[in-house]
């Protein structure tokens, strides 16, 4: 398991997968619910969950990753930093990535693909934070261009013509916090 000691809500890779996937099996907020005792953290959770608007899956499931939330910052977090941060910053998502997709570099997607982005926090973000750049910039092809070495090579590019992003919040306690995406090949 990967810790960022910068950032201790990050529960690591498995632990994060299983989050993930128990909650987007169960209705929005419904797994975290059976985790709360209290009524109102319970009541809390609700009213928060009910702008969440999930996005299903549409054509052949390619891949999956999760990401701790300091290799996703918002926009404004990323605007901000250092040059040097942001640098950091994607290239410590590529390996993590990387480690989590068998050292495949991928291969270019058919048709217009899919990629859902679902980041578990305990702070629903900003709808236009732009939280999802670092991981959607890692999965383009870079083919022969600058800093190629740290990209994948899913998407010809991240525009709405060559792919289709979908990104929501759902709640997640704190010690638990991070992004996870999927990437469907076809569909439209």
């Amino acid at each position: 398991m990967v810790k960022r000691s910068s950032d201790k809500s990050w529960a690591g890779i498995e632990a994060s997968l299983v989050f993930a996937q128990a909650s987007l099996a169960a209705a929005p907020g419904e797994h975290l619910l059976s985790t709360t005792t209290t009524k109102t953290t319970r009541e809390a959770i609700a009213r928060k969950v009910r702008f969440v608007e999930r996005h299903e899956p549409r054509g052949e499931f390619v891949a999956r990753f999760v990401l701790p939330l300091d290799d996703c910052p918002r926009l404004n977090e990323l605007l901000r930093s250092h040059f040097g941060r942001k640098t950091n910053t994607g290239k410590r998502a590529f390996r993590s990535m990387q480690r989590q997709n068998g050292f495949y570099r991928g291969r270019l997607l058919v048709g217009r693909p899919l990629v859902r982005f679902v980041r578990f926090s305990v702070k629903n973000p900003d709808d236009d934070s732009s939280w999802t750049k670092v991981p959607l910039d890692v999965l383009v092809n870079h083919d022969g261009k600058a800093g190629e070495e740290i990209h994948f090579r899913y998407l010809v590019d991240d525009d709405r013509e060559h792919a289709e992003t979908r990104a929501w919040w759902e709640p997640a306690p704190a010690a638990c916090q991070f992004v996870y995406f999927d990437l469907w090949e076809g569909g439209s």
